[in-house]
């Protein structure tokens, strides 16, 4: 885990509807620089969430019922949403020397897990059929 300073704040997100509270199955796949997040929003409704120029990724622990050890807990970050953190002290540490990079970090919190990234965007689709998720995320993975 990074450490905080006085400066990070988690931001709700509205670009994607939260992860469905109940069994949101989010799927990470990743490859030199790149991560590819996908979760169910709801009844036949999958989010997939594209970080381009990804430099880090975090996923695992803690839980939706011990979110309240994460490190943000107290700035903003709740249980099942999507989280821009501004001034984000992971992301500060991760750019050049001259500031002259903009990473973001994002934060999705999960049921069972909660993933971070620092990456330059973010990118969103939602999928609506019975496409297999899987297949989709390797192709925008590969594109």
């Amino acid at each position: 885990m990074y450490e905080i300073d006085s400066r990070d704040r988690a931001v709700a997100l509205e670009l994607a509807p939260p992860p469905d509270p109940g069994d949101p199955l989010p799927l990470v796949l990743a490859k030199d620089g790149a991560v590819i997040l996908s979760y169910v929003a709801g009844r036949e409704l999958t989010v997939v969430a594209t970080f381009p120029a990804c430099s880090a990724h975090l996923f695992g622990g803690p839980d939706a019922k011990s979110l309240r050890r994460h490190p943000l807990a107290d700035r903003g970050l709740k249980a099942h949403g999507a989280f821009e953190v501004r001034d984000s002290s992971w992301a500060r540490s991760l750019e050049p020397g001259d500031g002259s990079a903009r990473r973001k970090h994002f934060i999705f919190t999960f049921r069972d897990s909660v993933f971070e990234c620092v990456a330059n965007d973010i990118g969103v689709e939602l999928i609506r059929e019975d496409d297999d998720t899987v297949k989709l995320m390797a192709k925008r993975l590969y594109k």
